[in-house]
């Protein structure tokens, strides 16, 4: 469960991002991030989404991936507020 949390993390974040890059206006028939809020909000909000997907890998045991959090740490080196 807990890698499916952390899949669906970096999922929505790709999904917002694609959006931007398309300049899509509707995602389901409901305005994209970017309609609503505005580039720099969609931009920021794919981010976070990115940077708590790996989070979640890197800070919780994943069982079908034991060297997954040691892997995720080695790739990102927190540069973020908030302190890993």
């Amino acid at each position: 469960m807990r890698l499916a949390v952390a899949f669906e993390y970096l999922h929505v974040a790709s999904l917002v991002h694609d959006d931007v890059i398309d300049h899509a206006e509707l995602r389901r028939g409901k305005p994209t991030a970017q309609a609503a809020w505005g580039l720099g909000a969609a931009l920021a909000v794919g981010a976070e989404g990115v940077y708590m997907g790996t989070r979640f890998l890197a800070t919780h045991e994943c069982r079908a991936h034991p060297r997954m959090k040691k892997a995720v740490k080695k790739a990102m080196p927190c540069t973020s507020a908030w302190d890993w």
